[in-house]
């Protein structure tokens, strides 16, 4: 029996490498191209929405994975106004919060006090136009509207630390 989750960790083809497969009355095919590696500057956004999934299954991500990840973020990202939505059977403002030099200690003490409980609904999430950037971290299991987040202006990140998720 396993436990915990699998990483793989495959080598990148050096030369281009193609699969075809057929299968009833289609015929599949992967291509694999090796592309190099290169690194963007960008503009760090100012101001950030997290959409926190905090339904009941919500409970069962890896935190600890995701504030480490928003740890990374928010130092690379220095400063920015953050609005926290929560996401339950209907979306929840839960605060404004200013980082100021990489230091998110409010944020993350709103985060680690969630309280996980009921299902999730994303269709009613705020589609102002105030956020640059949008952080999404749920495993994917919505219950409750339509399963389809509405036109966000920002540019949205969708982050799993679940076992069990559903990706679509």
């Amino acid at each position: 029996r396993g436990r915990g989750v699998l990483t793989l960790h495959l080598q990148a083809p050096a030369d281009p490498r193609l699969f075809v497969q057929q299968k009833a009355d289609r015929q599949w095919f992967l291509a694999e191209l090796p592309a190099a590696p290169r690194t963007l500057a960008r503009t760090m956004p100012s101001r950030i929405q997290i959409l926190w999934d905090s339904s009941a299954s919500g409970a069962e991500r890896s935190h600890a994975k995701e504030l480490a990840l928003l740890e990374a973020y928010f130092r690379a990202v220095r400063d920015a106004d953050v609005r926290l939505v929560r996401l339950r059977d209907r979306s929840e403002v839960a605060g404004m919060f200013r980082v100021s030099k990489g230091d998110w200690s409010a944020l993350r003490a709103a985060l680690e006090a969630t309280v996980y409980d009921g299902g999730t609904r994303v269709d009613d999430i705020p589609a102002e136009t105030w956020a640059e950037e949008d952080l999404l971290f749920s495993d994917g299991l919505v219950n409750f509207g339509r399963p389809a987040l509405p036109a966000l202006q920002g540019t949205v990140h969708a982050v799993s630390s679940a076992v069990k998720a559903d990706a679509r």
